[in-house]
């Protein structure tokens, strides 16, 4: 039932649970072939929270809301870790993924596929914390 709000240690552990929930949870509104860009988007940014808002800590929190507006399935990911570079969300140079994979990179296409899986990507950090928007049309 939506809004979804949800509460989650930064943890990978708490992520494996809590991902495979809200997929249920998306399934509602997001067509099915939709279902595996929203979990790669989700997993994506969560991971990022655990690994860079909370590096070095282990007292991180997540709050995850889920609600509908405008035909559109809205994630709000909020932490109070460090700050991101609000330079790295701005919107992708043109390209496609193999771009990136020519690249050979272990790590840092977390973003890339966010941006390739989901309709919108939006960050604020704020005097509370950082807040990750992405949007997923229905």
């Amino acid at each position: 039932m939506f809004p979804v709000q949800l509460q989650i240690d930064a943890t990978f552990e708490a992520l494996e649970k809590a991902v495979p929930t809200l997929r249920d949870e998306a399934a509602e509104i997001l067509p099915q072939e939709q279902l595996d860009a929203f979990e790669i988007a989700l997993v994506e940014a969560l991971n990022n929270i655990v690994r860079h808002a909370y590096a070095n800590r282990d007292d991180g929190r997540i709050e995850i809301t889920m609600a509908t507006r405008q035909r559109a399935l809205i994630v709000v990911l909020g932490d109070d870790g460090i700050a991101a570079d609000a330079t790295r969300f701005q919107p992708e140079r043109p390209g496609d993924l193999s771009d990136a994979v020519d690249d050979l990179q272990e790590s840092g296409w977390g973003l890339d596929l966010i941006r390739r899986c989901s309709d919108g990507m939006s960050y604020r950090a704020l005097p509370s914390g950082n807040e990750l928007t992405l949007t997923f049309r229905t």
